[in-house]
């Protein structure tokens, strides 16, 4: 019976030696980059942040707010053209546009309801508790 062997597969040391040593390098180039853009990138806006509060502060507040307004108008553009391409009519389009938030919020208000009844019905049987306990022991 003959063995078919994959030539990526080696048993022998020197091999497994030089395996060891390209995933080294490798290690040794990957944190050389990491300190590198570190020492350039992340060193300097650290300082700045630190020395400037007031404007950094202002400035990573309206980074944030761009970044989310970007993400959710990608989002919204990316739907519409999605729903477009499935020709779906313009009507329709913004009645989903209009439909779906409506929706999602009516969602996470009938979850908010339902958490806040169920930490009621749980506050008024706890709070009653010593009372059924008195009872359930036999006091008068």
């Amino acid at each position: 019976m003959t063995e078919n062997k994959n030539r990526l597969d080696s048993n022998s040391i020197v091999s497994k030696l030089k395996e060891l040593i390209l995933i080294l390098v490798f290690t040794l180039i990957a944190a050389a980059v990491a300190i590198i853009l570190s020492d350039i990138l992340v060193f300097p806006l650290t300082y700045y942040s630190i020395s400037n509060i007031d404007i950094f502060n202002i400035a990573f507040k309206y980074a944030f707010i761009s970044f989310i307004t970007a993400t959710f108008l990608l989002i919204l553009f990316f739907k519409v053209r999605s729903l477009y391409k499935d020709e779906n009519s313009i009507r329709d389009i913004i009645k989903y546009i209009i439909l779906k938030p409506v929706q999602y919020l009516g969602f996470i208000l009938l979850s908010l309801i339902i958490v806040i009844a169920l930490i009621a019905i749980l506050y008024i049987i706890f709070s009653n508790n010593y009372y059924l306990l008195y009872k359930l022991s036999g006091g008068i």
